[in-house]
C-alpha cells in the first residue's frame, strides 16, 4: 500500500551540528531525498515544515555568510547568492523542491516558529487543510 502523504519537519539551520558532527541541514537533505525518491511514498503528498526559521534567521544575523559557505563547501548545490532572510528560505526551499524529480508531484512547504502558539495554529491547520485536499484525490487516477 502507498502511503498518501509524508510529513518532514526540520531545522533549516547550516551552523547546527548534530552529534558526530554531522550538519542538521545536510542530514535533513539527505533524508528527504531519500524519501522522495521511495517508491512507498511516489505518489504521496510530501509534507515539509521548516520549525525554528528564527534560529535560521539569529544564524544569518551574526553570521552573514554561514550559508554562503555551507554551499560553497559542498559540490551538490548550486552557491547562495541570496542577503536576506526571505532569500535563504527560499534557497533552502529549493534544494528540496529539486530532490522531488516529478515537478507535478505534490508538495507542500509551511515555515513556523515553533514558539509561537498562534503560528503554530495557524501553520499546522494550513497542512491538514493539504493532507485533507490530497485526500479528496486519492488514490491517483492511473
Amino acid at each position: 500500500m502507498l502511503l498518501p502523504y509524508y510529513l518532514w519537519w526540520l531545522c533549516p539551520t547550516t551552523t547546527d551540528p548534530c552529534p558526530n558532527d554531522i550538519n542538521s541541514l545536510d542530514d535533513s537533505l539527505e533524508l528527504f531525498g531519500g524519501i522522495a525518491r521511495s517508491g512507498w511514498f511516489v505518489t504521496s503528498l510530501l509534507i515539509l515544515v521548516f520549525t525554528k526559521g528564527s534560529v535560521l534567521e539569529e544564524e544569518l544575523k551574526h553570521d552573514s555568510e554561514s550559508l554562503r559557505n555551507w554551499a560553497k563547501a559542498r559540490s551538490n548545490v548550486p552557491d547562495y547568492d541570496g542577503e536576506t532572510y526571505a532569500d535563504a528560505c527560499k534557497y533552502i526551499e529549493n534544494l528540496f523542491r529539486d530532490l522531488i524529480k516529478d515537478r507535478n508531484r505534490p508538495f507542500c512547504l509551511q515555515y513556523m516558529c515553533t514558539v509561537d502558539a498562534t503560528t503554530i495554529h495557524e501553520k499546522c491547520t494550513a497542512v491538514l487543510a493539504e493532507i485533507i485536499q490530497h485526500h479528496k484525490s486519492y488514490p491517483p487516477a492511473s
